[in-house]
């Protein structure tokens, strides 16, 4: 059984905290960020659908006005 329901992958992740923006994978399980990961540290298959971010970029738990 999948451990997320949705991890989005290789997207350009800007975390909020002041630091550098990193290539990462976001992992989602219900209504809520389960996991903010380096690229790649996510295995596969741990979630019912993945999606790749590859050049877009992915704000976590932040909205950018």
């Amino acid at each position: 059984m999948p451990e997320f329901d949705l991890i989005i992958r290789n997207a350009k992740v800007i975390d909020g905290t002041g630091n550098p923006w990193f290539w990462g994978d976001v992992a989602i399980q219900g209504e809520k960020i389960a996991a903010v990961t380096p690229r790649g540290l996510i295995a596969e298959g741990l979630a019912k659908t993945s999606l790749d971010a590859k050049g877009l970029v992915l704000c976590p738990g932040f909205i950018d006005i």
